[in-house]
């Protein structure tokens, strides 16, 4: 199981589930809730690229 995304503790119950029938998890030291193993990036590679592009190179996009 992971830790809680918020505080790191290890101390969590079930919770219900997502909308997709993933198991969501409550921390009990800070309340927060979250998907195990949820590690998806929120940005795909070719915007993540683009702006090390840009603050790589004093804000010009090349």
């Amino acid at each position: 199981m992971d830790n809680c995304k918020g505080c790191g503790s290890v101390n969590l119950t079930k919770n219900d589930k997502n909308k997709l029938g993933a198991q969501r998890y409550r921390c009990k030291e800070c309340g927060g809730t979250f998907v195990a193993g949820d590690g998806r990036l929120k940005h795909g590679l070719e915007k993540r690229l683009k702006v090390i592009k840009i603050y790589g190179t004093d804000n010009k996009i090349i």
